[in-house]
């Protein structure tokens, strides 16, 4: 049996006792930042579990385009879509302009994407 010690669950007690322990940060969709009381905490993992086609590489990269117009560097890792897909979802969330219509766009996408790569130097890393 392991002896746990008690030194490790008073240290830090006026963070421990923070008001704002947890930093929310919203991840943009209303009904599940509410839920999860201003969003993910500083830390915390989520996992979005459901079958396939259900929308959860939309959901995560409108949470990745969410966090980056708050200024936090982003890394989004997929391993099933195509990496032209995730692009498009991008694309749309940016723009507004559907999928199946980005192709009928093309100058308000590129010129969407200048904008964001322009704001990008500026972003903190």
């Amino acid at each position: 049996e392991r002896d746990l010690g008690t030194g490790d669950v008073f240290a830090n007690l006026d963070v421990v006792l923070d008001e704002d322990f947890r930093s929310p940060i919203p991840i943009g969709i209303k009904g599940i930042d509410n839920l999860l009381k201003g969003g993910l905490a500083k830390g915390e993992i989520g996992v979005i579990l459901a079958p396939t086609g259900v929308g959860k590489t939309t959901i995560l990269t409108k949470i990745a385009n969410t966090a980056f117009n708050m200024g936090f560097n982003v890394l989004q890792v997929f391993f099933e879509d195509n990496p032209k897909i995730i692009q498009r979802k991008h694309f749309t969330i940016w723009t507004g302009i559907e999928p199946d219509n980005l192709v009928f766009h093309k100058d308000k996408v590129f010129e969407k994407i200048h904008e964001i790569q322009n704001s990008m130097k500026n972003h903190k890393t």
